[in-house]
C-alpha cells in the first residue's frame, strides 16, 4: 500500500506541471491581445533614438494553423500606414509542460496588412502562407503578476540586414496588464553583442 501511495503521488506530481501550464496559458491568451504604444517611454541616453511605435495584437481564427493563434502588426505611432512588422504567433503547451510561442513571417504581407482591423481575413490562412522562425521560439513563464518570455539565442539564427551576415538573436518579453516590453540583442560570430546592454521597447497598453 505504501508503494501504491508513492506511485500515485508521483503520477499526480507529473500531471501537475502540464495542468498548471495549461491554466497559465489560458491567462496568457487573455492578457496578450491589445493595442500598445511606446509614446510615453522614458527617454534615456540609451533609448533617446528609439522610434515611436504602435503595436496591435489580436486573436485570429485559423484552425488549420492552430488553436491559440494571434496576428501582430507594428506601425509608426503617428502613421498607421507605415507598417514596420507583421507576424503570426502561436501559443501552446508542449508535452514537456512548457508554454511555447512560435513566431511566423507571412509570405505575402500585403495580403494580411491591417488584419487586426479585419480579422475575418485570417479564416483563409493556411500553413503554407507562413514561414516559421525555426529555433527562435520563445518559452513563456508566469512571474508573479506578469509573464516573461525568452528564447535560446544559441538556436536562433537570423540574417542581419543589410550586411547579410548570419547572427544569433537573444529575445526577451515582459507582459502584464499595464503593457508589454521587448528586447532583442544581436550576437555575432565574434561574440560581440549589439547593443552591448539590452535596450527595452516599453509599450503601454491603450486598449484590450
Amino acid at each position: 500500500m505504501a508503494l501504491g501511495g508513492l506511485l500515485l503521488a508521483l503520477m499526480c506530481a507529473c500531471g501537475g506541471a502540464p495542468a498548471k501550464r495549461t491554466a497559465e496559458l489560458a491567462q496568457l491568451v487573455k492578457l496578450l491581445p491589445g493595442e500598445y504604444d511606446n509614446r510615453n517611454q522614458q527617454r534615456t541616453p540609451e533609448t533617446a533614438d528609439l522610434p515611436q511605435l504602435r503595436v496591435a495584437i489580436v486573436p485570429i481564427y485559423a484552425p488549420l494553423v492552430g488553436k491559440n493563434i494571434f496576428y501582430l502588426q507594428e506601425m509608426a505611432a503617428d502613421d498607421a500606414r507605415r507598417v514596420t512588422a507583421q507576424r503570426v504567433l502561436s501559443l501552446e503547451v508542449t508535452p514537456k509542460g512548457r508554454i511555447l510561442e512560435g513566431i511566423y513571417g507571412l509570405n505575402e504581407p500585403s495580403r494580411w496588412r491591417d488584419g487586426h482591423e479585419h480579422v475575418e481575413v485570417f479564416k483563409s490562412l493556411l500553413p503554407q502562407d507562413l514561414r516559421l522562425a525555426s529555433g527562435c521560439e520563445l518559452i513563456w513563464q508566469a512571474s508573479g503578476p506578469r509573464f516573461e518570455a525568452s528564447n535560446d539565442p544559441a538556436r536562433c539564427r537570423i540574417t542581419r540586414r543589410p550586411s547579410g551576415d548570419t547572427v544569433n538573436q537573444e529575445s526577451h518579453i515582459q507582459l502584464d496588464d499595464d503593457g508589454i516590453a521587448f528586447s532583442d540583442t544581436i550576437v555575432d560570430a565574434a561574440g560581440t553583442r549589439t547593443p552591448p546592454t539590452p535596450v527595452w521597447y516599453r509599450f503601454r497598453r491603450q486598449a484590450h
